[in-house]
């Protein structure tokens, strides 16, 4: 009988990577949801085979790829400000 957290078990890998994905999609980094909403003002999309691990990596690329209009940089900085929390 193994154990569960013995690596030879088939399967282990898939069912803690979707595991991890689940938690990602229920309870997403704060920097995720901030990179997202950036780069969908930026008219940035994902395209549904890119993977969400490789979808930040470009994604961040991105964004620091684009111009940034003064008027998204204000209302990403109201995003930001402490003080309206």
């Amino acid at each position: 009988m193994s154990r569960p957290h013995d690596p030879s078990v088939p399967g282990r890998e898939d069912v803690i990577a979707d595991l991890l994905e689940a938690w990602e999609r229920e309870c997403p980094d704060p920097v995720d949801l901030f990179e997202d909403e950036l780069a969908r003002r930026l008219g940035l999309v994902q395209h549904p085979h890119c993977s969400p691990a490789s979808w930040r990596q470009h994604r961040v690329r991105l964004i620091e790829a684009a111009e940034i209009s003064e008027e998204l940089f204000e209302e990403v900085g109201e995003l930001c400000d402490p003080s309206l929390e």
